[in-house]
């Protein structure tokens, strides 16, 4: 009867101990928000596409959604006059919605 109770408690131990991880992993997230602490946005009309290579998307250069304030430090920045893009279309995003606090892309 002894062992019964003993692997019982290991049991409820081990549970116990898996519920406080992930209790702790889940109160330190911080969900949508950007370094300052609050939302990327609010509307939809918070959020841009933005251009994050010297080449559009339709000369193979990226693109990605985010929020207008954050828009600025994703855009590529110093590109040569002189740049020869690949000529391949790779545009994948129609438009930007802003979904619980955060900008994602609409294909």
């Amino acid at each position: 009867m002894g062992w019964k109770r003993g692997v019982l408690f290991k049991a409820a131990g081990i549970i116990a101990l898996f519920l406080v991880v992930v209790l702790a992993v889940f109160s330190n997230r911080t969900f949508n928000q950007n370094k300052s602490g609050s939302a990327e946005c609010v509307t939809d009309a918070d959020c841009v596409k933005v251009q994050t290579t010297c080449c559009s998307c339709a000369m193979g250069g990226k693109e990605v959604c985010a929020g207008k304030i954050q828009a600025e430090n994703l855009t590529a920045k110093n590109c040569p006059s002189d740049l020869m893009c690949i000529a391949m279309y790779a545009c994948q995003i129609k438009s930007c919605s802003c979904v619980q606090g955060k900008c994602e892309a609409v294909s």
